[in-house]
């Protein structure tokens, strides 16, 4: 099996970690500024959904392939499998970013009026091509380091005439409900509201879904993030045992505790390799909890309890159902777990 090392893709994927937190920033910052806010078209769901849902995989997609060209290996080569989750992260991350683009200009076409007469909408625009344009740059470079490689082929090149047709009928049909067909009406209703995110972030994933189809296979025969989480934590306890040797101590406790019989009880029952479900409960279940405390946070307890429950039933279970759709279609294919049932 070929051997690569990272340093050929780490100035990638700090670009694209770089990024993908420049995106973070970008959508914090148009929605989060009055001025922008008020003439932002794509705030509004489907488009909005699109976004957050969007950001979130753009950030554990970026965050995995840095994580992995960073961390320690026992060898100075990694394995053609290992080499390509990082760059399945690469390549959603920055695909995520251009999807949620494409529909946040989808959305200032469609409501054009909403913001170019205003000086606020200028800027908003000067900020979307921006972001468009390092965004094409990156996917560029990404692109580029992907055809040097003997071993692999762009995205697609390789995958059967069928699968690529496919994937582009979904992309059609995903967008063409996105700017012509979904009423804007529909979003004013309680009902319509929760429909109307749903249909966002189930746009997302058909979009992002496509690329299942047209990337490389690979076997089974690769480490996971539990292994890249392993070998951050050894590589960090070895930095500090020989440069701070008073807190060796310290170390030896959490290395046992970490092995400890309660420890390992839990973490099999949770283990993904074999329970793919339940990890991803845990993980749906606690960011749709983490949603509810910002925006509680954030907006401040309202008055009446009874729409604070509802409202925090609504944002808990979109959020719950969105991360593990991701989980479920992205998990495997980030290497997040791998299958040892």
């Amino acid at each position: 099996m070929t051997s690569l090392s990272t340093s050929q893709i780490r100035p990638l994927t700090i670009a694209v970690f770089l990024l993908a937190l420049l995106f973070l920033v970008f959508f914090q910052i148009t929605k989060q500024i009055p001025a922008l806010a008020q003439v932002n078209p794509f705030g509004e769901d489907p488009y909005d959904a699109v976004g957050s849902f969007g950001i979130q995989v753009t950030l554990v997609a970026a965050l995995l392939s840095f994580l992995r060209v960073l961390r320690p290996y026992r060898t100075r080569e990694i394995i053609t499998s290992q080499y390509l989750l990082i760059l399945r992260g690469n390549g959603l991350s920055v695909i995520s970013v251009a999807v949620t683009l494409v529909v946040d200009l989808i959305a200032m076409v469609r409501y054009s009026d909403s913001w170019i007469h205003y000086a606020a909408g200028k800027i908003l625009a000067i900020l979307v091509v921006g972001i468009m344009i390092l965004t094409a740059l990156t996917g560029w470079w990404f692109s580029r380091v992907v055809r040097r490689l003997q071993e692999m082929t762009v995205i697609g090149e390789q995958c059967r005439k069928e699968r690529v047709f496919t994937s582009m009928v979904l992309i059609v049909i995903s967008c063409a409900i996105t700017l012509a067909i979904y009423p804007p009406g529909w979003r004013q209703s309680l009902f319509g509201g929760i429909f109307t995110a749903l249909a966002g972030m189930l746009i997302l994933m058909i979009l992002l879904a496509g690329l299942k189809f047209m990337g490389n296979q690979i076997d089974d025969n690769y480490e996971d993030v539990f292994n890249d989480l392993a070998a951050v934590w050894r590589g960090i306890s070895d930095w500090i045992r020989k440069r701070a040797t008073w807190l060796v101590p310290i170390l030896d406790r959490l290395d046992a505790f970490f092995v400890s019989r309660s420890i390992n009880l839990m973490v099999s029952w949770l283990n993904p390799r074999r329970h793919p479900w339940r990890m991803g409960m845990i993980i749906s279940m606690g960011l749709g909890l983490g949603l509810v405390i910002t925006q509680t946070i954030g907006e401040g307890l309202p008055s009446d309890p009874s729409h604070f429950l509802l409202v925090s039933l609504v944002l808990f279970g979109g959020e719950a159902f969105g991360v593990m759709i991701g989980y479920l279609l992205f998990g495997k294919y980030l290497g997040i777990y791998r299958d040892e049932r």
